[in-house]
């Protein structure tokens, strides 16, 4: 340390000193440089895992937990998504997955889903009338914060996509956008608590409001279609969907029963199938037709194949 004189040290401390900066700086931008790729690769790994998730047909066993609670039929018919109440979704098919509300709080259970008839997004609907736009799917308004005695039930999207129904336990219906109000239950002094459907008709001139048992029309809608207490199921009907230029209905049982005013599906008017499920849940079809959709509680899906190609697994 003597051989150090107070002459020498400065020289000695300067190179040194300039060293450490130089060697700070390179790892201040290697840390920069790892973090900017992380930062990227992390979004470009979630959007890899979703693509990969687009091209395999995933069973529907939920993003989130199950119970499932809907589906709702990609517009081509060779898709689907299912909705799980804790707001997870699940793309099937060529359908794509543009988001979900798996992992966030929500205000109420989520209990329905409606696909844009472009095929590009998709709304979730919660018991308390919230809801949320997914992809290109536009929100119109929800029912959140209002008071409406009974909890919502289901939702349908209007045909360009720019409006949508909600409908409540009691057979009230709440339109949004470009979607026309054609009537209520309650309006008509009818009083439920157990609606499962609204079910618009490819003109958006009129819906049904289907029951467990009742099919109730409002607005100009199809004469095949009975209405009031004709034709009852052996079983309780659970849900109800829009299908190309009909209606779709499922039953505690499995049974699908399809009307239709034109020749697909084998006939015209009814025809039915039965399914094996443990507990089915929801169903879906598309304007196109090709397919309807049966999801159980659990997340399986049964398609039953309509006229051309299914390449649905």
């Amino acid at each position: 340390m003597a051989a150090l004189s107070s002459c020498r040290l400065p020289r000695l401390l300067a190179p040194l000193a300039h060293a450490a900066v130089a060697v700070a700086c390179v790892g201040l931008a290697l840390g920069l440089a790892l973090g900017l790729a992380l930062g990227l690769a992390m979004p470009m790994a979630a959007a890899a895992d979703a693509a990969s998730g687009i091209r395999q047909a995933r069973s529907a066993v939920s993003e989130a937990r199950p119970p499932v609670v809907a589906i709702a039929g990609w517009p081509d018919g060779l898709g689907y998504w299912v909705a799980t109440a804790a707001g997870g979704v699940v793309a099937g098919g060529g359908a794509q997955f543009y988001g979900s509300l798996a992992g966030r709080r929500l205000n109420a259970p989520v209990v329905g889903i409606a696909a844009s008839p472009t095929g590009r997004g998709y709304w979730l609907l919660e018991a308390n009338g919230g809801v949320y736009a997914f992809g290109a799917a536009h929100f119109y308004g929800s029912m959140a914060g209002h008071h409406v005695p009974d909890p919502f039930v289901g939702m349908a999207a209007t045909r360009d996509g720019k409006g949508y129904w909600l409908l409540a336990a009691n057979g009230a219906v709440f339109t949004f956008g470009d979607a026309h109000f054609w009537g209520t239950l309650p309006g008509k002094g009818v009083r439920i608590t157990d609606a499962i459907g609204v079910v618009p008709t490819d003109t958006g001139m009129g819906y049904y409001v289907a029951t467990p048992s009742t099919r109730y029309a409002f607005g100009t809608v199809y004469p095949v279609v009975p209405t009031g207490t004709k034709d009852p199921p052996a079983s309780r009907f659970v849900d109800a969907a829009a299908s190309f230029r009909g209606l779709c209905e499922l039953d505690a049982t499995g049974k699908v029963v399809v009307y239709r005013t034109v020749a697909v599906y084998h006939t015209t008017g009814r025809w039915s199938e039965q399914v094996v499920m443990p507990r089915p849940v929801a169903v879906a079809s598309t304007a196109v037709g090709r397919n309807v959709f049966v999801v159980d509680a659990l997340g399986q899906v049964k398609v039953i194949p309509g006229p051309g190609p299914v390449p649905v697994p």
